[in-house]
């Protein structure tokens, strides 16, 4: 309970940071409208703490499920959460912009104003609770801004050009994170509990896995979703498993360097934000190559 007001809080105040650059990147748009301004921030609080919420809560019944069932959560609850959590906050920021869209002000003030209201009950709560994890520094919030900021900001640029990002990046990103997820799950394990955890097996099996998820993907999609480029799909498969390579070997220089308590807590939303970011550029360079190459084929 403590943790989870602790997420809260973090989800409220992350979500009007969000809403404040989202007005400050729009107030130079013409024309400019400032109902559609102010609107930004209740759907940018409303979809991140409710999703956070329902995270949470998720959460909270995987663990129940997984712990009557005798299965290792590490192989379960933090992949399906992350998977789901992609889906989950693209969803809800997507419903909300719709349901908002045409929200008078005075709605929108007292939206604002109730989550600003909430904000110091969670805050207080984790402050006094003697179980709260360990809080992330500065440091490490400001990394994962900025990567996921950069991140963002270079799909939104390049899927005016090629629309196949915008399909791609939340499984390709999804799933790399999911899998560094079971490697990092299962290296805490072993250090909280002193059990011996055979890295190079680890490392092999979530590689095949990669390769066959990534396989199974361009797949289904080229038979029932998208028929992609023979080229797109190869290249997608060979850099999803470079991802995930390189978001294991993250793993395993932050398990060398910090304490079991510190590992969880401090690389979750780095490799959270670092998956986002490499997901992200490695799509972007390969809808860029075939690009250069169909042009210069075409121009030949």
């Amino acid at each position: 309970f403590d943790n989870s007001c602790l997420l809260l809080s973090q989800s409220i105040i992350i979500g009007l940071t969000v809403g404040l650059i989202g007005i400050a990147k729009n107030i130079f748009s013409y024309p400019l409208v400032f109902k559609n301004l102010i609107r930004i921030l209740p759907i940018c609080l409303v979809s991140c703490t409710l999703s956070t919420a329902f995270i949470v809560v998720l959460l909270i019944v995987a663990i129940g499920i997984t712990k009557k069932c005798n299965i290792n959560p590490d192989n379960v609850v933090l992949p399906t959460i992350s998977s789901f959590g992609e889906y989950l906050a693209v969803y809800s920021l997507t419903f909300f912009t719709s349901r908002f869209n045409n929200l008078d002000l005075v709605s929108c003030y007292v939206i604002i104003l109730i989550m600003i209201v909430i904000l110091p009950l969670p805050i207080y709560l984790s402050i006094i609770s003697t179980y709260r994890i360990p809080l992330q520094s500065f440091e490490i919030l400001l990394t994962t801004y900025i990567l996921s900021s950069i991140s963002g900001i270079a799909v939104q640029f390049f899927s005016k050009k090629h629309n196949v990002l915008a399909s791609t990046i939340p499984v390709f990103c999804g799933l790399t994170c999911s899998i560094s997820y079971i490697y990092l799950s299962k290296t805490v394990t072993s250090l909280q509990y002193e059990r011996p955890h055979n890295r190079k097996q680890s490392f092999v099996s979530l590689i095949v896995i990669s390769l066959v998820s990534s396989i199974f993907y361009v797949t289904l999609s080229y038979f029932v979703l998208i028929r992609y480029s023979t080229a797109f799909m190869v290249l997608f498969v060979v850099f999803f498993v470079v991802d995930v390579c390189l978001l294991l070997r993250m793993v395993e220089c932050a398990a060398s360097r910090l304490n079991q308590r510190e590992l969880g807590v401090f690389t979750l939303p780095l490799l959270t934000s670092s998956s986002d970011f490499l997901g992200s550029i490695l799509l972007i360079f390969i809808v860029e190559i075939i690009y250069v190459f169909e042009t210069t084929y075409k121009s030949i």
